[in-house]
């Protein structure tokens, strides 16, 4: 759903930690550790409908809020973010703060 509504349009970043919910990413914004976390950005067709399913999928232990980021061509923008609501207690952080990286190495 989210692929045939959205365009890439390249990578931002923001501060925050990013910390691993099982085998997905989640963005969270804490007092103390705080780094750059880096995501992808799309452009969404049809936001009404995409951003319905969207926060329904996500539940209630994420919230929607917009943020702002920088993009990697220097460009600022506003940007739809899932924020993780829940305590992080115990929940493994990524260090780098980047997901795909993350993902894409042999230690985790």
């Amino acid at each position: 759903m989210l692929r045939a509504n959205s365009e890439f349009v390249g990578y931002g970043v923001t501060k925050g930690i990013l910390v691993i919910l099982s085998q997905y990413p989640a963005f969270v914004e804490h007092g103390g550790i705080v780094g750059p976390v880096t995501g992808e950005v799309y452009k969404i067709r049809a936001p009404v409908k995409v951003f319905k399913e969207l926060d329904t999928y996500e539940g209630s232990e994420f919230k929607r809020e917009l943020i702002n980021i920088n993009m990697e061509s220097g460009e600022k923008k506003k940007c739809w973010i899932y924020k993780y609501v829940n305590g992080v207690d115990g929940l493994s952080i990524i260090k780098s703060g980047d997901y795909n990286e993350y993902r894409n190495s042999p230690k985790k």
